[in-house]
């Protein structure tokens, strides 16, 4: 964020406040999944012991599957919200 604000390039500084607001939503949306703080912390933790054992690979592989189960998690709660928009309307 430092480095964008003090960049001049305007462009990047609304590119950054887009993402911040889509991962806000996805975010939100996630939490509606039943369990998600629970394997959120356990995905966490799995990133952390990679990097406390300074495993690079191993960090990068659980970083990856804590995004892929966000995004499972948003993507199902996304459905469901819609499903049940459909059938309230």
């Amino acid at each position: 964020e430092g480095l964008i604000a003090h960049s001049g390039n305007r462009y990047a500084g609304e590119l950054l406040e887009r993402m911040r607001n889509l991962l806000s939503l996805i975010g939100n949306l996630s939490q509606e999944a039943p369990g998600r703080r629970e394997r959120s912390v356990e995905e966490h933790q799995a990133i952390l012991d990679a990097i406390r054992a300074g495993d690079a690979d191993a960090a990068r592989r659980a970083t990856f599957a804590h995004l892929d189960s966000i995004e499972a998690d948003s993507l199902g709660a996304l459905e469901q919200y819609t499903a049940e928009s459909a059938s309230a309307g």
